[in-house]
Parts: C-alpha cells; structure tokens; sequence
C-alpha cells in the first residue's frame, strides 16, 4: 500500500549546437507528510506495482470513511433512548440489528486482507460482509 500520486517527469537535455532533447517519461511518486512533498523516482519496470499500491491505499481510505459512517450511525442508535431508537430503527427498516456481528467480519476482512498483501473486493464487502452500510 501507498499513499501520493504518480507524475510524468520529461527533463530538457542541452545539445551542443543543437537545441534542447527531451528525455523522458520518468516516473516520480509525490507525496506530503509533514507539511513537505516528498517525491521519488519509479523504475519503469516498478510503474503498474506502484499503481497498484495506490489503488489498494485509496480503497482503503474509501472503506475507512464507510466504517467511520456506519459507525457513528450505529453509535447514535445505541446511545439514543429507547423511544428515539425505535424511530430511528423504524426510518431505517432494513437496518440489520446485528451490526456489531457485520462490523467485525469487515474489520477482520480488511485487516486479513492488508496482512495478506492482497487486493481488497470491494463488492465482495458490500454484498456479503459488510450490506448495512448501504441502508443506513
């Protein structure tokens, strides 16, 4: 996984007597931490690995900001009273009550998955281990 995006560097090369040659693609990874951008140099043979690792990070980020949703969702619900909770149980009919059973299965999903260094199915974690975050 990493985070930044990747640009395409073409540098002029002085000729004598001539004009300028571009030389070039080279790939370079940006990126800030710390209020700086860092960047660095890709080989070509590592571009579509990099690419992908990119891919995986804003995946995550994505599946990150859906948890942080459901959570505080299911957080109001649980913390509400009992008459508003019914309320709020009834405006979401198809509300699974057993959200904390789905929350873990997606918690140990995603984090089997970074472990693994395998790519993370998105669908698979809105069809199967994770659908109330689509009906909350």
């Amino acid at each position: 996984m990493k985070r930044g995006t990747i640009n395409e560097q073409f540098l002029k090369v002085p000729q004598k007597n001539s004009p300028p040659v571009l030389r070039g693609p080279y790939y370079v990874l940006s990126k800030s931490s710390g209020g700086k951008t860092i960047s660095k140099r890709i080989k070509k043979e590592d571009l579509e690995t990099v690419k992908k690792d990119i891919e995986k990070y804003n995946t995550f980020v994505q599946l990150t900001e859906e948890f942080v949703v459901v959570t505080e969702k299911i957080t109001e619900i649980v913390r509400s009273s009992d008459e508003k909770k019914d309320e709020m149980l009834k405006k979401n009919n198809t509300f699974n009550c057993e959200y904390t059973s789905e929350l873990t299965k997606f918690s140990a999903f995603v984090h089997k998955s970074i472990r693994a260094g395998e790519p993370i199915d998105i669908a698979e974690i809105e069809i199967g281990v994770c659908p109330c975050s689509a009906r909350i």
